[in-house]
């Protein structure tokens, strides 16, 4: 007999078992990767960042060489479907209303008694995604932005709330030092159309329709 050595026996056993590792099946990969899972929002991420980048450059003055500048452009293009797209599927106002002013009440009014050289516009809020609609009890949600007069702040935002017949409107002063729950009439007489209130009798002429927001284009513009 030919004696076999401790170190042979343990490189059989070594030698034995990658014989018996090579003959097993190969693992199939498995049917879904979950890489392919976060293409479509890396992509859409990668969009909006280069269309950023871009107006950044635009901004300091910079130009990227023309290949870069082309690939930009492309990219610009994609970013605003995806805004579009977006948008799209949320652009209704106060309850399902086509436009952020499709109402009486949303435009462009001045105060001209109580802050003169300032201005208010009243718009429509959006709908939220999944049915969550901009009202509260059959009212319109609605947002004042204004400022600029004679004894208030720069700007200003303040919550409103549109009967859904377009009978009235309920402003929270609060934010600017005024009241809450500030009830309003839209009338048309003679010191024109306009917002009167209730308790101070004090009247908002309408200086201005107001505008809806623009539709999508080849632009970064958001939808209507």
């Amino acid at each position: 007999k030919i004696p076999i050595s401790e170190s042979d026996s343990e490189s059989s056993r070594h030698t034995g078992s990658r014989e018996r590792a090579s003959t097993r099946p190969a693992r199939a990969p498995p049917a879904h990767s979950h890489r392919t899972l976060f293409v479509q929002p890396i992509s859409e991420a990668a969009i909006m960042l280069a269309a950023l980048h871009s107006v950044l450059l635009a901004t300091l003055g910079l130009s990227p060489s023309p290949l870069v500048a082309t690939r930009r452009a492309a990219l610009a293009s994609a970013a605003a479907a995806v805004l579009c797209r977006d948008r799209a599927s949320a652009a209704t106002y106060g309850g399902g209303r086509a436009s952020r002013c499709d109402s009486i009440f949303a435009g462009t009014f001045t105060d001209p008694i109580n802050h003169p050289g300032g201005v208010r516009e009243i718009t429509l809020n959006a709908d939220g995604m999944g049915g969550r609609d901009a009202t509260v009890m059959g009212r319109r949600l609605a947002t004042v932005a204004g400022g600029g007069g004679r004894g208030e702040p720069e700007r200003f935002r303040l919550e409103a709330l549109v009967d859904g017949d377009d009978g009235g409107i309920t402003i929270d002063f609060t934010p600017k030092g005024g009241p809450d729950n500030f009830r309003g009439r839209f009338e048309a007489g003679g010191d024109g159309e306009g917002i009167r209130f209730v308790k101070d009798k004090n009247f908002w002429p309408k200086v201005k329709a107001c505008t809806p927001l623009p539709p999508c284009s080849s632009g970064v513009t958001p939808c209507a």
